[in-house]
């Protein structure tokens, strides 16, 4: 049996509630409509400008306060709190890949010790959208970004887990010998998995058993 060296986890609807941060940004800001449509143009083909246009055409100026308050209200998953003391009891390195935002993915970083984090960075100043993005995650290229937390962690594909409730997803679960979906509506991501759980506290049963760094 493998040793367990790195669990890769998505962030929405996995360590955080909310399946969504940023539609859920969207109706606060009353912009939901207007993102949709430019979702239906670019989101398969060009998520970048997707990104860029969003930030610039729909935020740039507005009051940022309404994202940061989402950023500090947004609940942990049930269960959340005890993986990750059992990983880092362990001594398990762990990553975020997320298209969702890199300051929620911060927030995580500094409850739980998160080793790397990759998501996508909205730029404020003076409390305000500058109306610019570091796009570091594309939702249709998130196995890319696995390979490269990978590396800079020393983990082969034998010593890695994901988890993920999207079937975006399914790219990180390419690059990683453990393939867990958790509380997913997706049958795609769902057949792709070796593991389906339903909550966070189950994923340590999963991996005590596959891996035997817990023997």
């Amino acid at each position: 049996m493998p040793r367990l060296q790195l669990v890769i986890f998505d962030m929405d609807g996995v360590i955080f509630q909310g399946c969504n941060f940023w539609l859920d940004l969207h109706r606060t800001f009353g912009t939901d409509q207007a993102a949709l449509d430019l979702a239906d143009l670019y989101m398969t083909n060009d998520y970048r400008l997707l990104s860029r246009l969003t930030v610039a055409d729909l935020w740039a100026g507005k009051s940022a306060r309404p994202f940061i308050d989402l950023i500090e209200t947004r609940r942990l998953m049930p269960g959340a709190k005890e993986l990750f003391n059992f990983l880092n009891d362990n001594g398990i390195r762990t990553a975020i890949i997320s298209s969702g935002p890199y300051q929620l993915a911060q927030r995580a970083q500094k409850l739980f010790g998160i080793d790397q984090i990759r998501a996508n960075h909205v730029m404020i100043e003076g409390k305000r959208f500058v109306g610019t993005v570091d796009v570091q995650v594309e939702d249709s290229k998130k196995d890319l970004v696995a390979k490269e937390i990978m590396e800079a962690l020393g983990a082969s594909y034998l010593e890695a887990a994901g988890i993920g409730d999207s079937l975006s997803d399914a790219k990180i679960m390419e690059r990683v010998c453990c393939s867990i979906a958790f509380n997913t509506k997706s049958e795609d991501l769902i057949r792709l998995c070796k593991f389906h759980i339903q909550s966070l506290k189950e994923a340590i049963t999963v991996l005590r058993g596959y891996f035997d760094n817990f023997s």
